[in-house]
């Protein structure tokens, strides 16, 4: 899902949080905060995938040479 797209669901779930939560504020400050928590919900999302695909980058580095050697090492035999 797009940043843009992020940011419209995240306006109307303010507006939503601010009806169930039963906040006495207006629409454009609940479309604002619900925009803004979108915005900081997407940086931890790109954050947390950015350090999983480094790290899923280097289990499958490491195991391709594991088995490359192994397999070096069999047929060398």
């Amino acid at each position: 899902m797009g940043l843009i797209l992020f940011l419209i669901v995240g306006a109307g779930v303010g507006v939503v949080a601010s009806k169930v939560l039963e906040l006495d504020i207006e629409l454009l400050p609940a479309l604002g905060l619900g925009a803004a928590g979108a915005l900081v919900g997407w940086v931890i999302k790109q954050f947390i995938l950015a350090i999983t695909g480094i790290l899923f980058n280097v289990v499958f580095v490491i195991g391709g040479a594991i088995l490359l050697v192994w397999a070096w090492n069999r047929f060398q035999k």
